[in-house]
């Protein structure tokens, strides 16, 4: 029989076996094989979860796309290291995205593969954690991942020592918007003519004073109330 994927079944190659002309007949000297149920269950219990049904698993036990199933339970490696993962933080669709987007071009940079890549999973759920309590923002993450991956540091440190931790103290904050919306009072007037883009240009503006490192949620919380006081 041969094997289709597409189909996900087998067909016949041979179809003579059953025709009285091609004269198949069973080899005497081998003794037929009579394999009791119980040493079939015990094998059956005794085989490693398949692919197909690791895959239905994922979907169903952690809801993830039927796509983020299929990539993550394309080798055992892949999957080990992904149940490690959610076993420590279960948040398995933020370590699916990066492990599916994030991670292959790591590896690929770095020559590097699943099976001897070069940080554990409990490294990569401590950086999904900070990112998650926004003690770093997304992009500053994935900074992190790329020294993670060329220097086997630890997030935390790596964060500790190149100073990337976000800045959400509202005190400072709002010190450095309320300079930077009264150095640009056009914005200031065009939101308040219904322009709500200038709200983009002052939340830019505060990433570049603050080299990236604003809290983009409580920045842009603050920006909204200091400018409705300048329009008040």
């Amino acid at each position: 029989r041969k094997w289709d994927d597409t189909k996900g079944s087998s067909s016949s190659l041979r179809s003579k076996e059953e025709a009285h002309d091609y004269r198949y007949f069973p080899e005497p000297d081998l003794v037929p094989i009579v394999l009791e149920p119980a040493y079939i269950e015990k094998i059956k219990s005794e085989l490693p979860e398949l692919p197909e049904a690791k895959k239905k698993r994922y979907i169903d036990e952690y809801k993830l796309p039927e796509y983020d199933a299929g990539v993550l339970t394309t080798t055992g490696v892949t999957a080990r290291f992904f149940e490690e993962a959610v076993a420590l933080y279960n948040e398995p669709k933020q370590i699916s995205n990066w492990m599916m987007v994030e991670i292959p071009p790591l590896l690929k940079e770095n020559e590097l593969s699943m099976e001897n890549i070069s940080i554990t999973p409990a490294q990569l759920v401590a950086l999904l954690k900070l990112v998650k309590n926004n003690e770093i923002s997304g992009n500053t993450g994935k900074e992190v991942l790329k020294e993670m991956f060329s220097t086997g540091k630890n997030p935390g440190d790596i964060v500790k020592e190149k100073g990337l931790a976000q800045m959400s103290d509202t005190g400072e904050l709002e010190a450095i918007i309320e300079k930077i919306v009264s150095d640009n009072p056009k914005s200031v007037e065009d939101i308040g003519a219904g322009n709500d883009k200038a709200y983009g240009f002052l939340t830019g503006q505060v990433m570049k004073a603050t080299k990236g490192k604003a809290n983009a949620q409580v920045a842009n919380e603050i920006i909204r109330a200091v400018v409705a006081k300048h329009l008040a």
